[in-house]
């Protein structure tokens, strides 16, 4: 998959608009035949720095929604690897099936979306709403360790622009009533490997405290798997992942 645009552009401009809407046709140059656009945006919000993050999506957007996937990277989420996203299976596979596919950068060190980086929300679901046509006007949040934690932390904090959260792995550091409460209806996907013993404790003691709040919610121990889970950075695993949310495994019954 190639990066297509390159620029920085400004909402209050309506340049934005333009390129998320497919009107400048240099968005789509050496994409045109995978029938995808991928660009990196820098949008401004109001008393902090302006936020980078990497879009894939198709060429032609549908004005009645797409499903929309924002992934979050782990450790100090940099923009370096939240631009390596859109490289992924992943991301390749949840375009070809009409996704919008969304990789946010840390605003800076020590800035991830599970700490400060969570200022950047809800501003940043209110914007992409008003800008793309995202089905129901919720999120499908996905991130690997710490993106993982990011996930479940802005989920907890902002429940009504969430459709799913999928974890490879995550947890929360201190599973809180209120995050418990938050969490309870959601749709959660948790994965982990058995020989990630730290995640593993973590995401062990999420899935115990929300049984207690009478949610049972889909959980996977991978064995043999470490910290990253190999078997699912693959296509199939690609694949798996994508069919889960579509299939609302680990929405409440």
């Amino acid at each position: 998959m190639h990066i297509a645009g390159m620029m920085k552009l400004l909402v209050a401009t309506g340049i934005l608009s333009l390129w998320l809407a497919g009107g400048i046709q240099a968005a789509a140059q050496d994409t045109e035949k995978k029938n995808e656009v991928v660009l990196r945006l820098e949008l401004p919000f109001p008393d902090l720095d302006a936020l980078t993050v990497f879009m894939a999506r198709p060429r032609q957007l549908d004005a009645r929604g797409h499903p929309v996937i924002i992934y979050f990277e782990g450790g100090g989420q940099e923009e370096k690897y939240a631009k390596n996203v859109m490289y992924s299976y992943f991301s390749r596979e949840a375009v070809r099936r009409g996704y919008i596919f969304i990789s946010p950068a840390a605003p800076c060190r020590r800035c991830t979306f599970s700490a400060k980086g969570d200022r950047y929300f809800p501003g940043l679901f209110e914007l992409l709403t008003k800008q793309l046509p995202v089905k129901d006007k919720k999120f499908h949040l996905m991130g690997y360790s710490n993106g993982g934690r990011s996930s479940l932390h802005l989920a907890s904090l902002h429940p009504k622009w969430i459709a799913s959260i999928t974890t490879l792995p995550g947890m929360l550091e201190e599973p809180r009533k209120e995050a418990l409460a938050a969490l309870t209806p959601l749709c959660i996907s948790m994965h982990v490997g058995r020989k990630d013993r730290r995640f593993l404790r973590g995401q062990r003691r999420l899935v115990r405290s929300l049984r207690k709040n009478g949610r049972e919610i889909h959980a996977v121990e991978h064995a043999k798997q470490n910290h990253w889970i190999e078997k699912l950075a693959t296509e199939r695993g690609a694949n798996r992942l994508l069919n889960d949310i579509e299939n609302g495994v680990g929405c409440p019954q």
